[in-house]
C-alpha cells in the first residue's frame, strides 16, 4: 500500500512538474494593464521599447526605455534584427495602437515573450506612474 501511494506522489509530481515546464517555455503575446506592466518590468527585467515619435519620447518616457520610431522607414528591420528568444520585450506608445501593431508584428515574426502596455502613455500618466524627461 504505501509503495503504491509513494508511485502515485511522484507520478503526481513529476506530471506536474512536466507540466509546468512546458508553460514556462512557451510563447507568451499579452496585452497587460500598467500596473501588471511595472510589476512583470521589474520581476522579469528585458527589453522596454517606446514606439512613438522622437518628440513623443523627448516629452516624457518610462527609464531605461530605447525609442524606436514606429514610423521610421526601418522599423520593422530593426525590430526583426532582435534576439527572439532569451529576451523579455515591453512595448508601449502613446494609446497603444502602435504597440499592439507592433505586438502583432513580433508574434508573426517568432518572438517568445512580448507584452504590451494597455492604454499606452496615456493610462501610464493618468494612473500617475513614474517617467522620465
Amino acid at each position: 500500500m504505501r509503495s503504491k501511494l509513494r508511485f502515485w506522489v511522484v507520478s503526481l509530481l513529476v506530471m506536474t512538474g512536466g507540466a509546468f515546464l512546458a508553460t514556462a517555455s512557451e510563447p507568451e503575446h499579452k496585452v497587460i494593464s500598467p500596473a501588471e506592466f511595472l510589476q512583470r518590468m521589474k520581476d522579469h527585467p528585458g527589453k522596454l521599447i517606446d514606439v512613438r515619435k522622437p518628440a513623443e519620447f523627448a516629452s516624457g518616457h518610462l527609464k531605461g526605455a530605447e525609442n524606436i520610431n514606429y514610423y521610421d522607414a526601418d522599423f520593422a528591420t530593426r525590430i526583426e534584427a532582435m534576439p527572439k528568444q532569451g529576451v523579455v520585450y515591453y512595448l508601449y506608445c502613446r494609446s497603444g495602437n502602435r504597440s499592439g501593431k507592433t505586438l502583432a508584428m513580433m508574434k508573426e515574426a517568432g518572438f517568445q515573450l512580448v507584452y504590451d502596455m494597455k492604454g499606452g502613455m496615456i493610462r501610464w500618466t493618468a494612473e500617475n506612474l513614474p517617467q522620465e524627461k
